[in-house]
């Protein structure tokens, strides 16, 4: 049943990826071919502020973001369009313009735009947990930004390693290895306690993991630091919370980019262990210093001085790094965007390919492959109601031998360069009836390093992750001046497993014996049997799935020299795991008051109310209470 649900939710991520690609190049195509029985029409038009000062350098994006002009000195511009195209004005420090060249006349235009206070623009928001939102200029919280795009080049497959020196405040700290298994820890203003310093983490206002993300899906990443930002999740976020919003088209502006990449990763650094001769030399010598006899004699040296290398049956000199590792590693990455949209429809579609394989060049070679696909739908509904949808999808899938990266390097680590020989010669010990060579190995051991890597089975590993956000907008002005609401519903699934295919070639240690004429005779004993099948056999699953309802208000208006921003925001988290003897719920409220002065002067209040199913009684619900003053000079 569980591999069933693994194949749905496979086909459901492809085919969502092809109907919308589908649905995009039929609608495409209609474009094209009706814009080819549209005449041109020549635009020219003069750029000014309110003051009627001309504005040189603005942007002119034209076609929906494939082609801009720039207004030259005297703020002017002259192009050739579709008839009916739309016209987007930009310049810095003034709040972006939408010609439509449909109305009027767009042989002499007079374009005015908005001049836009220093830092509280459009392109100067920062969302905050719960859609809630302030601007740069008026922010009186702690708030580190970057853009995804900061991130894009970084080769790695997993997203938090990326982010370490893009945010103030955020360190990402690695303490584990293996391919593509390496994720940092992400903590926020440092280590707060001994243990319980992790940072919660959102995903277009939902906790999710940052690393089902790649970097081409972000558009902002935002740290909040102090309580005034974090206040929606109380307690919980007392260590910071890590805010990341997806991308979403923009009216009037299409985004087509496809990307490949290719590359190698190095090593930082190998060590270098000394050959057979040099350890038995050193040996003898550490034993000496110590009183005691050497155990290598001068014929067992010479033996090793002159070893024909790892297969050297009497005499091995194995050098483990170079025998079983190669040079580099491989990074693949095919990623691509659209985006695109008009007044009443937005849409965004990023979808991405990313492998990478390791550094073992004797078995199955590690390897890691994974599909990301996101898609973000905006749509105004009418002039009161605009909807909005989000779905994503990631298959992800690792192979490798029976031995992770952990056992390998420890193993390569601790193996003695004169331990044994890799392989028995056929002239001592034919193949088993199963065709597997027979393997050395040493007396206090069982395995050969080259006999799991190679007939030790492998594991395969799976992870399917689906994601689904559902809201309404509403435009609540008619009745209530500045007022608007917001409703949110989210559902994630994930499910990893882990197949097991185990296997066993057989090995024998060595004795070497002395006989009474002075002659040596070889003693084969066998420490492990071989044995081969080819059933996989599920070894381990984990599944596990979130709810969250959200809902908010926002009332935002300006009396006299007063801008009141106030916003209320319901948050309900339900999280079901496999295993788990209680399911996680949260409930959260918050009230945010922030109340600006001339322009200048800022106050806010936040007061949150916190219920948590981890507690009983009377203290399933703590209130928390934040509060910032800014004074801009």
């Amino acid at each position: 049943m569980r591999k069933n649900n693994q194949y749905i939710g496979i086909a459901l991520f492809f085919i969502f990826t092809l109907i919308f690609g589908a649905t995009q190049l039929d609608a495409q195509n209609k474009r094209q071919k009706a814009a080819r029985n549209v005449p041109t029409v020549e635009v020219k038009a003069t750029v000014t502020n309110e003051k009627g000062a001309v504005v040189p350098n603005a942007a002119v994006t034209v076609g929906e973001g494939a082609q801009t002009y720039y207004t030259d000195k005297n703020g002017m511009f002259r192009v050739n369009v579709k008839a009916g195209s739309t016209l987007i004005i930009e310049a810095l420090g003034y709040e972006p313009r939408i010609i439509d060249t449909s109305k009027g006349n767009v042989s002499d235009l007079k374009i005015v735009v908005s001049s836009a206070p220093l830092f509280a623009g459009v392109k100067d928001k920062l969302p905050l947990p719960g859609w809630m939102e302030t601007t740069k200029r008026y922010n009186v919280g702690a708030i580190s930004a970057a853009s995804g795009t900061a991130i894009e080049k970084y080769p790695d497959m997993i997203t938090a390693n990326a982010l370490q020196g893009k945010l103030l405040g955020l360190m990402s700290l690695m303490s584990s290895g293996g391919l593509a298994n390496n994720a940092a820890t992400l903590y926020i203003r440092g280590l707060h306690r001994q243990s319980g310093n992790g940072i919660v983490t959102l995903v277009d206002g939902v906790e999710r993991d940052i690393n089902t993300l790649i970097p081409e899906e972000i558009a902002t990443i935002e740290v909040l630091k102090d309580a005034t930002a974090k206040i929606l999740y109380g307690p919980r976020a007392a260590n910071g919370v890590l805010l990341i919003t997806t991308k979403r088209g923009e009216k009037y502006k299409r985004v087509i980019k496809v990307n490949a990449e290719y590359g190698v990763g190095l090593p930082a650094n190998m060590p270098d262990f000394v050959n057979s001769y040099d350890y038995a030399r050193l040996y003898n010598e550490a034993r000496m210093n110590d009183g005691l006899q050497p155990v290598y004699t001068a014929k067992d040296l010479e033996g090793y001085r002159n070893s024909t290398g790892a297969n050297d049956f009497r005499y091995p000199n194995v050098d483990y790094y170079n025998y079983f590792l190669k040079k580099n590693t491989e990074y693949r990455k095919v990623d691509f965007e659209f985006s695109g949209g008009n007044e009443n429809a937005q849409y965004s579609f990023v979808g991405g390919y990313n492998g990478t394989s390791g550094l073992q060049n004797i078995g199955k070679n590690p390897q890691r492959d994974r599909f990301n696909a996101r898609g973000n739908l905006d749509i105004k509904v009418n002039d009161f109601i605009s909807a909005f949808l989000g779905i994503s999808g990631v298959f992800d899938v690792t192979d490798r031998s029976s031995l992770d990266h952990a056992q390998t390097f420890t193993a390569l680590s601790t193996h003695r360069p004169n331990e044994y020989p890799i392989f028995i010669p056929e002239s001592v010990l034919k193949p088993d009836s199963a065709g597997y060579p027979a393997f050395g190995t040493g007396i206090n051991r069982t395995d050969n390093l080259h006999g799991s890597l190679m007939y030790g089975g492998y594991r395969k590993e799976q992870n399917i992750n689906g994601q689904l956000n559902f809201g309404l907008n509403f435009d609540l002005n008619d009745f209530v001046k500045g007022l608007t609401a917001k409703a949110q519903v989210t559902f994630d699934n994930y499910f990893w497993g882990a197949e097991t295919l185990t296997t066993e070639a057989p090995t024998y240690s060595q004795r070497w014996i002395q006989t009474p004429d002075g002659r040596d005779s070889l003693v084969l004993i066998m420490r492990k049997m071989g044995n081969k099948t080819d059933q996989m056999v599920l070894t381990n699953t984990t599944s596990y799935r979130t709810t969250s309802y959200m809902g908010a208000l926002n009332y935002q208006r300006t009396f006299g020299d007063n801008m009141l921003n106030a916003d209320y925001v319901y948050n309900y988290y339900l999280s079901e795991a496999t295993g788990e003897n209680q399911d996680m719920k949260f409930l959260n409220n918050v009230l945010r008051l922030n109340l600006v002065n001339q322009g200048k002067y800022i106050v806010e209040a936040n007061v949150g109310y916190m219920g948590s199913n981890k507690f009983s009684g009377e203290n399933k619900y703590t209130p928390s209470f934040a509060g910032g003053v800014g004074w801009i000079l």
